[in-house]
């Protein structure tokens, strides 16, 4: 069991806050449960339940309970629990087995909804053995270095391929720099969404973040515009990204690094020491995905932030939702206050189009332009880029 967005509770209402929720949420569980289950903690936001029960239907009625209590209100924060289960002897014949299980099924939860409780599945192994392949593919593909970068604009090789997306200034809707997308292609085309999170945990994204930097500052100085790169929660707060920077940024490039906001969260005075390190190599820093679930407004006040990157999923929503609109409006009006500028990501309808290009700076999606091969890229931008 997880807590929601505990990184985010801390930053907001401070460390001394958050240790007497987690004390409270474990008097809470304990008076929730029965005397005879074991709960214990095993994280700084994370706790273990073993649960005993006599008959396999009994399991629904353990699940609605902790249903009702996934919840709940502690003072003035609202407190959601996520919850991955597993059940003797379905999904494991040992403890360790079962600890395993549930965690595989609290990652699922958490793709979901805040206090959603996902029992483990069969087919989650699937995706294990998936991961184990695609973790194979990760190592050869370093190891002979076949990447190749495709490029996303953004408008005012068998393996690792980066296609770069444009993106484009919301005034003239002229391509002015691009962001550098990571894709591995073997058998199957598959996106960073699916790949990206085992780099993370694993020494290849040392490697695959030096290729990235290296090409993507290659590729600025080559075309004359900046190229954002995401950087990972592991380069970024070790400060490798600042080490690997250094090393390949030259005169004549320019590099957006884009890092999402709950990463700052997380190692909050760290995160800073970076962020302030790679400000003083010229680097511009990009808040990804703002207005994804929780966002502090009050963070882009506190950090060296030059551009923030308005989620997909509010563009989204600006046809169905007038509320979306307010709140991209007042993001904008903040921004523009702050001396930050801003991105609106996903633009995908004429409709987005006409909405977003009268509050943001930047427009970046496919309705504009496509993630392009390197080759692409320069073939369809050379003339606007004079390449």
């Amino acid at each position: 069991m997880d807590v929601f967005e505990m990184g985010y509770i801390n930053l907001k209402y401070g460390f001394e806050k958050g240790k007497r929720l987690i004390e409270e949420i474990e008097r809470f569980l304990r008076q929730n449960l029965r005397k005879e289950d074991l709960i214990g903690r095993i994280g700084p936001d994370e706790f273990l339940i073993f649960i005993e029960v006599k008959r396999k239907e009994d399991v629904f009625s353990v699940l609605k309970r902790i249903e009702n209590f996934s919840s709940f209100k502690f003072e003035d924060i609202n407190v959601f629990l996520t919850s991955g289960v597993s059940i003797y002897p379905f999904d494991g014949k040992n403890p360790l087995e079962l600890f395993e299980k549930a965690g595989v099924a609290l990652k699922e939860a958490k793709k979901s909804s805040p206090n959603a409780i996902v029992l483990y599945d069969k087919k989650f192994e699937d995706k294990i053995l998936e991961t184990l392949r695609i973790q194979t593919i990760i190592k050869e593909a370093i190891d002979i270095n076949l990447f190749k970068f495709y490029y996303q604009p953004i408008f005012s090789s068998k393996f690792f391929r980066f296609y770069y997306q444009p993106i484009f200034s919301s005034k003239d809707l002229k391509p002015c720099s691009a962001e550098a997308l990571a894709r591995i292609a073997s058998d199957n085309l598959y996106t960073a969404s699916e790949f990206i999170y085992l780099l993370e945990v694993h020494p290849f994204i040392y490697e695959f973040e030096e290729n990235l930097v290296k090409t993507s500052t290659f590729k600025s100085k080559n075309w004359g515009i900046p190229i954002h790169i995401n950087v990972s929660e592991k380069t970024f707060i070790e400060g490798k990204i600042v080490e690997n920077l250094k090393k390949y940024v030259k005169a004549g490039c320019k590099i957006t690094v884009e890092i999402v906001e709950r990463v700052i969260i997380k190692d909050f005075k760290k995160a800073v020491k970076t962020l302030e390190e790679l400000k003083s190599l010229g680097v511009k820093i990009a808040i990804d995905d703002f207005g994804k679930g929780y966002s502090n407004l009050s963070l882009l006040s506190e950090i060296p932030v030059d551009i923030v990157k308005i989620d997909i999923s509010l563009t989204r929503k600006i046809n169905e939702n007038e509320k979306a609109k307010v709140l991209i409006d007042s993001i904008a009006e903040l921004c523009k206050k702050l001396g930050i500028k801003t991105i609106a990501e996903g633009v995908e309808t004429e409709e987005e189009l006409n909405f977003l290009k009268e509050h943001c700076d930047y427009l970046q999606g496919y309705l504009l332009g496509k993630p392009l091969s390197q080759d692409e890229f320069e073939e369809k931008f050379k003339l606007k880029l004079n390449l």
